[in-house]
């Protein structure tokens, strides 16, 4: 059955199939056409005094004309006066005597009245397509595969066909249908404009190479390379291999609530790390210098220390110091979040392009320090010094990629600069002799650093520093994220001290040895190498 709310004081009537049948209506009207006059004013008058009566009726009873609820279907309202005069409505059950009652009155005011609520009620009809109505999907969460349906007056259960289980969303009730997300405005998510990160760092970094500086030798040995019964004191290995500690501090901002632009700095130093050598002896044992005489063709040595004829000490010092910057752009080209709708809950991926500036820095030096006491007494004082210096300075792009699920991440890291490598070489050397009682004199040079090989060199090389590095996330909250990675720096054609060390020595040169002759040696060319470092990073990661 269908039902017509009451409007403009009209009573409730009921409609049955004639109001989605206009041929039913159209025969009616025909047959009221074909009455004469006086018979349909008295019919009229008829059905007026009806409605008169079912309206006095439905106030004595308190029963007004069935209305259809939701939930409530075959239920009326029974209406009761207050206290202030106003209707207070309750549901009730219809009687089968007022439901037949009802039914008769709408028939009579269909096919015998003609008032002007009926003639409205007649063209609504006239205009009112002959269609089945459109079940209505309600929810149901206590049934997830099937609905409630309304179909005119009546209910009914009407199974779904099954849904997908990719397309509910798991996120809320059961039922819900998934609809795709709106875009994530990151302007309402909190502490994701600007960071900063700390982190310590347990790193390794390639040693120097260092051909042999001191040896001893035994059985009448005088230390040189070649004889079986010298044994190397210091050097012929790499310096400064071991692990050192230090920091890298860093931070970034977003340029935009999207973050669709952002700008990071960060900055890292490893401490200065030394590796140190100090050897006495009064002449045994022999303590000496080894180094390869141009002249003779043969391996030679300078002797520190020998039985009855010199007493000495000889000092190895051995610095190095790393640090490094860099200022990047960021640019996010893959976002990806999810929510339990389309991917795993909590879930989130990110890829970020990175282009910007990279700077290296690395200082190095060794000295080798002599004090020689000879019967006299005279004293001899001497030292060669090795110092290099390397900066880098170059263009730098690469790539980020960071997945989030829920309190735990993961930060792959790949980048790579290609630039200049200044590298800077300096060599020193000195002596001083002191003969009692005349007054000690100084002559340029040492040993391994001479007159021959002595002075500052520079040079410019092409180089390419690739970098790459993992790290492990956790958030403790919202702002704070706790970090543990690994890095891997590689670093092209840089200037190493022990790779300057000319070990080829022309003798004359050497102070107190009388007026240079033959071949100047040793002598000076730039020796670049490759060396990388490595570690592990500890660090903590604020959003604000």
């Amino acid at each position: 059955m269908k039902r017509l709310s009451p409007r403009d004081g009209e009573r409730f009537a009921f409609g049955g199939p004639s109001y989605t049948e206009p041929g039913r209506f159209h025969r009616s009207i025909k047959s009221l056409i074909s009455m004469s006059l006086l018979p349909a004013i008295v019919v009229a008058l008829s059905a007026g005094q009806q409605r008169v009566e079912a309206a006095e009726l439905t106030l004595r009873s308190g029963v007004e004309r069935p209305a259809w609820s939701p939930n409530r279907p075959g239920q009326a309202i029974a209406v009761s006066p207050t206290s202030n005069g106003e209707s207070d409505a309750e549901f009730r059950e219809i009687t089968p005597e007022e439901l037949e009652r009802f039914t008769r009155e709408d028939d009579n005011a269909e096919f015998g009245g003609f008032s002007g609520s009926a003639t409205r009620r007649a063209h609504a009809r006239d205009d009112y397509t002959s269609v089945s109505p459109k079940p209505r999907i309600t929810q149901n969460c206590s049934m997830p595969d099937s609905t409630r349906c309304e179909s005119g007056s009546e209910y009914v259960d009407t199974p779904l066909p099954p849904v997908d289980s990719r397309f509910v969303d798991q996120s809320y009730p059961a039922g819900n249908i998934y609809t795709p997300p709106a875009p994530v405005d990151m302007s309402a998510t909190p502490y994701c404009r600007a960071w900063a990160r700390a982190e310590a760092l347990l790193w390794w970094m390639e040693g120097s190479s260092t051909p042999p500086l001191v040896t001893t030798g035994t059985a009448g040995s005088l230390g040189e390379l070649d004889d079986p019964n010298t044994r190397i004191l210091f050097g012929g290995t790499e310096l400064n291999d071991e692990m050192r500690v230090g920091g890298r501090f860093g931070g970034g901002y977003w340029f935009t609530p999207q973050r669709d632009w952002g700008i990071e700095g960060n900055y890292f130093f490893l401490q200065e790390k030394t590796t140190s050598y100090h050897a006495a002896s009064d002449g045994d044992p022999i303590l000496a210098r080894p180094f390869y005489n141009i002249v003779t063709g043969d391996q030679d040595s300078h002797v520190m220390a020998f039985p009855d004829v010199i007493s000495g000490t000889v000092d190895v010092s051995a610095k190095s110091r790393l640090q490094g910057a860099e200022l990047l752009l960021r640019r996010p080209i893959v976002v990806q979040r999810t929510n339990g709708r389309n991917g795993p809950a909590g879930f989130a991926l990110g890829v970020e392009l990175l282009a910007g500036y990279r700077f290296l820095d690395l200082a190095e030096d060794l000295r080798i320090s002599e004090a020689l006491e000879m019967a006299g007494p005279s004293t001899i004082e001497l030292y060669d010094l090795f110092e290099t210096k390397n900066q880098f300075h170059g263009a730098q792009v690469g790539f980020v990629t960071v997945l989030q699920q829920n309190r735990f991440s993961a930060e792959f890291l790949l980048k790579l600069g290609l630039g200049n490598t200044r590298s800077r070489v300096v060599i020193d050397g000195e002596t001083v002799t002191t003969v009692p009682p005349v007054p000690p004199v100084t002559d340029d040079g040492g040993l391994l650093a001479l007159p021959t090989n002595m002075g500052s060199y520079t040079q410019n090389n092409f180089a390419v520093v690739p970098e790459l590095g993992v790290t492990l996330g956790y958030d403790i909250n919202d702002r704070l994220r706790a970090t543990v990675g690994y890095t891997f720096i590689y670093w092209s054609r840089v200037a190493r001290p022990g790779d300057q060390i000319d070990m080829a020595v022309n003798p004359s040169y050497i102070p107190n040895n009388g007026p240079p002759v033959g071949p100047a040696s040793p002598a000076f060319s730039f020796n670049t190498t490759d060396m990388w470092m490595h570690g592990v990073n500890l660090g903590l990661d604020l959003r604000f």
